[in-house]
This record gives structure tokens, C-alpha cells and sequence, in this order.
């Protein structure tokens, strides 16, 4: 892959986290975003669907770091290191391999 490829899905990629951080989901906001954009029930049905599919989206990018870079569990508490041993374990029982690794 060339740098300017790499340099583009690094860019990507930082993006979308920071977007993900830039508001903040409360009920008290999520009404006010559904209200002032005057949202029907498709329109919301359709907002459902594609916050799933942004969350499967996360997930992955997770559970990929996880698996990909192992050593940051050192850097993590307890209760975190467990959450993303059962990401690793989640994505080998989800694509079927032994050990994260792919045929």
C-alpha cells in the first residue's frame, strides 16, 4: 500500500474517532436532535439503523486494536483489560479461527 493511501485512511480513521466524541448521546440531546430535524418515524427507523451500523463499525475498529496490538492491555485496569479480552475472543468466535489468526 502506498504512503499516500496510508496517510489518507490514517486520516480516516482520526476523523471518525474525534466526530464520535464531538457530541455527546443524552437523551435530553437525542430528543433535540430528532425535534429540530423534524424527524418522522422512517426517518428515525432509518437513523436506528444506520447508528447500528456505526456501532458494529466501532466494535470492529476495537476488537481489531485489540487483536492487532495485544501489548496495550498492560496500560489498562482490570475491568478494562477484561472488556477487551472478550472483544479478542468475540471476533475468533465470530470469524471461526483459533488464536485471531486468518487462513
Amino acid at each position: 500500500m502506498d504512503n499516500d493511501r496510508q496517510a489518507k485512511i490514517a486520516g480516516q480513521f482520526t476523523k471518525a474517532i474525534r466526530k464520535g466524541f464531538a457530541f455527546q448521546p443524552t437523551e435530553e440531546n437525542i430528543r433535540c436532535w430528532v425535534d429540530c430535524c423534524r424527524m418522522r418515524t422512517r426517518e428515525i427507523k432509518h437513523a436506528i439503523d444506520e447508528v447500528r451500523e456505526l456501532s458494529a463499525m466501532y466494535a470492529t475498529i476495537e476488537q481489531t486494536l485489540w487483536k492487532l496490538y495485544p501489548e496495550a492491555a498492560d496500560a489498562l485496569d482490570k475491568e478494562d483489560r477484561q472488556i477487551a479480552e472478550e472483544a479478542v475472543g468475540d471476533s475468533d468466535a465470530e470469524s471461526g479461527s483459533e488464536g485471531g489468526q486468518e487462513a
